[in-house]
């Protein structure tokens, strides 16, 4: 008898796993995005705070040797903000996380609050940053807008050598038009389509330097944002001459209602901002409008809670507060005396169907003005102007 072992059997070999396609975008697994994802955003609240910090330093130093530190220190913090938000929108992008929130806002407001980021950075580099005011009133996604503008800009400022940075709007038959304009080095036409994938740049060696903390994806973030606002973002450019960067974005412009009322909103600066807590989109965006037509800025609450939190600041109070609440006149009427009990220096109007019901005539007893809709400009204007004693009745729409 054999008493030899029997042969051993081959060892099985587990297939190789297969992969998920979407598994990885650019290179990157999925997991270093999550990683990624969750930095980006856990670093947006302590560089935030960090920029609000040194902002208030640099007023407390406005010259000196320390200015000159504390405003080296701001441009690096803000480079890195920018860099996180730019990785951030990316992945978001990547993912298709990201809705449109369409509110009004004046296009002067969005696009000054983009020439105070980048104007030390302008100086730094010994360019001029010029921001032509316009008078427009949009209705768009406040957020993506200022991202796409404020990218573009950074970038013009990083490959200018000499000259300077112009931002421009214009109505064109329908759209708006968003464009800026650098006296750089300008584009390659073979590169003119490149330059908006990820990670591409110009070949121009000799601004590498320029180009430090620029993480290459922000032009594709802005294309993708314009493709969000069903809009487009182009570049004309010739070498040596420049470049210009044109957001062109279907929507509607209002203008400013009068070069008077300007005139006289920027006399009342902050004093000059309006409250309004409004539970229907339509009549926010309309009251909003209007708002920002008579060349004031508007704070917009849909959550009362939110309102009453924003108040808590004594920086935030505005000159006017607007309720329109759909949800029932208890609700309004509540908010409207809790708020004028708590600051009973703030003037507060109520959107009231019924002017000669009880509930109108309780909430004027309080002193709270009771308008009946639609709210005018002319009726805003009254509001506006009237003794703050929290007590005058305005006249009806």
């Amino acid at each position: 008898m054999n008493s030899d072992p029997a042969p051993a059997k081959p060892a099985r070999v587990a297939p190789a796993p297969t992969r998920d396609p979407n598994e990885f975008r650019w290179g990157i697994p999925q997991l270093h995005e999550q990683i990624i994802s969750s930095f980006c955003h856990d670093l947006r609240q302590p560089l935030n705070a960090a920029l609000l910090r040194l902002a208030a330093l640099k007023l407390a130093h406005s010259s000196g040797e320390d200015r000159a530190l504390l405003e080296e220190l701001h441009l690096n913090m803000r480079e890195i903000a920018n860099m996180s938000e730019s990785v951030f929108d990316a992945i978001r992008l990547s993912h298709d996380a990201i809705e449109p929130s369409p509110v009004a806002i004046a296009l002067d407001e969005l696009l000054g609050r983009v020439r105070s980021d980048f104007e030390s950075l302008a100086q730094q580099r010994g360019l001029r940053l010029t921001v032509r005011r316009c008078g427009f009133i949009v209705v768009t996604d406040t957020a993506l807008v200022t991202r796409i503008v404020a990218n573009l800009v950074q970038n013009a400022l990083r490959y200018t050598r000499a000259g300077g940075v112009l931002v421009a709007a214009r109505h064109r038959r329908g759209q708006l038009v968003i464009e800026v304009w650098d006296s750089g080095p300008g584009i390659a036409p073979e590169e003119i389509e490149t330059i908006f994938q990820p990670y591409v740049r110009g070949r121009d060696q000799s601004l590498e330097q320029s180009m430090r903390g620029n993480c290459g994806v922000g032009l594709w973030n802005g294309r993708e944002f314009a493709r969000i606002l069903q809009g487009t973002l182009e570049v004309n450019s010739r070498l040596g001459r420049g470049s210009v960067f044109r957001l062109t974005l279907p929507i509607e412009v209002e203008t400013v209602a009068s070069v008077h009322q300007r005139a006289r909103a920027e006399r009342w600066v902050d004093s000059a901002r309006v409250a309004l807590v409004v539970s229907d989109n339509s009549q926010m965006l309309g009251l909003q409008r209007l708002v920002l037509s008579s060349g004031r800025t508007h704070m917009s609450f849909k959550d009362p809670l939110a309102l009453l939190t924003y108040l808590n600041d004594p920086i935030n109070r505005p000159a006017l507060i607007i309720i329109d609440l759909q949800k029932g006149r208890i609700e309004t009427n509540f908010l409207a005396k809790l708020v004028l009990a708590r600051h009973p220096e703030l003037r507060i109007a109520v959107l009231f169907e019924d002017l000669e019901g009880a509930e109108a005539t309780a909430l004027r007893a309080a002193g709270v003005n009771v308008v009946a809709p639609p709210l005018t400009l002319a009726t805003l204007n009254d509001l506006m102007l009237a003794p703050g004693d929290g007590g005058q009745a305005s006249p009806a729409a």
